[in-house]
């Protein structure tokens, strides 16, 4: 008996452990930033179930998701010959709410038929491309509207003629055809001619339109030129659609003219062989939110020469796709070797994302295609989607370099930019920790130069020569002591010493040996124009903004000596410097000066001009310049090795797509649910009792908190069962 305790004893602690392991190493899935959930439709109304023409019909919809917050709704009416429609769309304006309260409006049309018009589709959608559906089924004909017009238009136009100028044809000849029809209602809108290449991968499309509004007629002329690319045999009519102005259209197939208007094209250079793919791949199988992921593609074509690849992804939920496209763009190139990129967004669903498509496309229309079944998973991106770590790329100027060139023909202490510098630019790509919210760890993973620089150089002249001074006599190079108003222009020359005061603050500057002759100078007091809210610094001093310029309004380049009191009074040396702005970066930038701390001064060499301060740094920044060197938290180690982040590469990327745009509308006031079902659709009826119609059916966020306590509770009442059996185990032995 004390062996059966002990064995039960034993199986309970291993259970009670497994549970503890469980819930500490599985991930959390409620983590993750993924939407899987519909959005919630919570009030719709229509504003009135009978219009005529001219009048406004408005669309009233409320609508809620917690997650991603609604994106749009579409509502959708069908005519009662199903061949016109409303459709409306009431989009969410407000970036940072998740509800969507808001009204779209259509206005009846002098063309619209008569009748009953039924509410076909109403969609709720999501910023994560998940949707709520209803049909008409759902609604019973509770808002329904009824258009009442005299001057419905329900008969189709006729066709009096169709003819084509000829029935051969090689490249660059032109082919015409001919179309006479009549509507006694509305008038015909224009004629479409359809003709099929003999591969099926080419058409011909020629619309012929009605330009006379007052003409119920058309009698008109539209043109096809053969092309160099255009198959070789005999191309089919295939379609022909007279449509009027109300919508109403008379089609004709192939089977209805039996040949009689197929066109024979001669082409000798006619290319029907499909591309064919040499290599694909992708940059990385595992990637984390701001990450890119690079598709590289080598195809190749003989005849036309291959025209782009397109790379399709499905999500894990087939409602959201990622679809890059990579174009051929030399015209004298029959291969492609290229890539297209893609960056993970916040909003991408978590999991395996399936390589659904691959085409390659040739410039004569052949394509060869794969699918899923091809790859086998081999290109299946997983997409790591949490608040812990994210990919994140930042864009870095690369200084640029300054030459200088001796010219012995240029008189001495001139300098002329003979070329400007360009910094360059590269891409930093960062790993990012987070916790509670707030960034802890920063891992660099890869950096690629986007731009190189371009030095900049300055002939600096070498010719001696007399120099004379304003007045026009020699200059004898004595030094001036010149006190400057701010904002005010003067002529300055070499070993001048200008002298600044802004306040009770002095400044001064020291021209060098050689300057330009005609050389001036421009102060302006910049403390007001400075923000140093995210920059750790507090002024401790003037802020200046200094231009020296030539007669030809160049910068005219140092060293100059430029000193710049400070408070010494209530700072010490070790806590002020002067810094320079960057205007590249946006940032300021420390000068490391020579500080004089009786005098309360800080004296730097500079070779330009622009914008130089005295500050000190805040508590503050220390401190948080401390924290970022202490190693991570443990915890945060864990999470670094949730994922593998690879070292991509920095290419064109394209945006993921959801439900077309079809109309944008005006958001109105709030709309209360009625709190009973009601007959007219204008009051607000109680919505159809239908759930979801989301191809996320059943799919929602697992309520992974609740059951993280569950399991712990589960596995700690197991470990004192287990122990309370094998004490009584042994007391009894005793």
């Amino acid at each position: 008996m004390g062996f059966k305790k002990r064995r039960f004893y034993n199986v309970s602690l291993i259970l009670a452990i497994i549970l503890i392991l469980q819930t500490v190493f599985i991930p959390n899935e409620t983590s993750a930033n993924t939407d899987l959930t519909p959005p919630e439709l919570e009030h719709f109304s229509v504003s009135t179930t009978e219009a005529k023409v001219g009048e406004t019909i408005d669309f009233t919809v409320k609508a809620d998701d917690d997650s991603s917050g609604v994106h749009y709704a579409r509502v959708i009416y069908d005519s009662p010959q199903r061949n016109q429609y409303i459709d409306v769309s009431i989009y969410n304006e407000d970036s940072n709410s998740t509800s969507l309260n808001g009204m779209g409006s259509y206005v009846v049309r002098e063309l619209d038929q008569e009748g009953v018009w039924e509410l076909a589709t109403l969609i709720v959608m999501d910023r994560a491309g998940n949707e709520t559906r209803f049909e008409a089924e759902d609604f019973k004909g509770i808002y329904d509207i009824t258009i009442q017009n005299e001057n419905t238009d329900i008969t189709a136009p006729t066709l009096d003629e169709f003819s084509v100028s000829t029935t051969e044809a090689s490249v660059g000849e032109k082919i015409d055809f001919n179309v006479k029809a009549q509507d006694d209602g509305s008038g015909v809108h224009y004629a479409r001619v359809i003709y099929d290449s003999p591969q099926r991968n080419q058409y011909i499309d020629v619309s012929i339109y009605n330009e006379d509004l007052n003409s119920t007629s058309l009698n008109g002329i539209g043109s096809y030129v053969v092309r160099e690319l255009d198959q070789e045999g005999v191309w089919e009519l295939a379609t022909l659609i007279v449509m009027d102005r109300a919508g109403n259209e008379t089609r004709f197939g192939a089977e209805d003219f039996n040949g009689k208007y197929d066109i024979t094209i001669q082409n000798e250079n006619t290319d029907i062989t499909a591309p064919t793919l040499e290599d694909f791949s992708v940059s990385t199988t595992e990637a984390l939110v701001g990450e890119r992921i690079n598709f590289n593609v080598k195809a190749d074509d003989d005849a036309s020469g291959v025209h782009y690849a397109r790379v399709i992804y499905d999500s894990p939920q087939r409602n959201q796709y990622i679809d890059v496209s990579i174009y051929n763009e030399d015209l004298n190139s029959t291969s492609l070797n290229g890539s297209g990129s893609y960056v993970v967004r916040e909003l991408d669903q978590e999991g395996v994302w399936e390589l659904a498509t691959l085409i390659i496309m040739d410039r004569a229309g052949n394509e060869t295609r794969f699918g899923a079944s091809d790859f086998n998973g081999k290109y299946d991106i997983h997409i790591y989607n949490n608040d812990d770590r994210k990919m994140e790329e930042v864009k870095t100027d690369i200084p640029y370099q300054t030459v200088t060139k001796e010219d012995p023909t240029l008189e001495q202490g001139k300098k002329v930019i003979e070329q400007q510098g360009l910094a360059g630019e590269k891409v930093m790509t960062y790993v990012v920790t987070y916790k509670n919210g707030e960034e802890v760890h920063r891992e660099l993973k890869s950096e690629k130069v986007t731009r190189e620089p371009v030095d900049q150089i300055i002939i600096v002249g070498t010719k001696m020569t007399d120099r004379e001074d304003d007045s026009g006599e020699k200059d004898e190079n004595h030094p001036r002591h010149i006190h400057v108003t701010l904002g005010k222009e003067y002529d300055v020359r070499a070993h001048d010493t200008i002298s600044i005061e802004v306040g009770q603050t002095k400044s001064t500057i020291t021209m060098p040996g050689q300057l330009p002759q005609g050389t001036k100078l421009i102060v302006e007091d910049a403390s007001e124009l400075i923000d140093l809210k995210n920059e750790h610094l507090v002024l401790a001093g003037n802020v200046l903004d200094v231009s020296i310029f030539d007669a030809n309004n160049q910068n005219v380049v140092g060293p100059y000596l430029l000193t710049m009191e400070y408070d010494k009074d209530q700072y010490g040396a070790d806590d002020v410097d002067i810094y320079y702005y960057d205007e590249n970066q946006g940032i300021w930038v420390k000068q490391h000066g020579t500080v004089n701390e009786e005098e309360g001064t800080i004296t730097i060499e500079v070779d330009h001009f622009s914008r130089y301060g005295v500050f000190t740094t805040t508590l503050d920044d220390e401190e948080s310049n401390e924290e970022e060197n202490t190693l991570p938290n443990p915890e945060d180690e864990e999470s670094n090795e949730e994922s593998i982040a690879p070292n991509p590469e920095d290419t064109n990327s394209n945006e993921e797509g959801t439900l077309p745009n079809i109309e944008e509308t005006d958001t109105n006031g709030e709309n209360t649910v009625p709190a009973t079902e009601a007959t007219d659709a204008s009051e607000g009826n109680t919505l159809p009792a239908r759930e979801n119609t989301d191809s996320n059916k059943g799919n929602t966020l697992p309520n992974t908190a609740t059951n993280t306590y569950n399991i712990l509770l589960i596995g700690l009442v197991l470990i004192m069962l287990g122990g309370c059996t094998l004490l009584l185990s042994r007391r009894k032995a005793i």
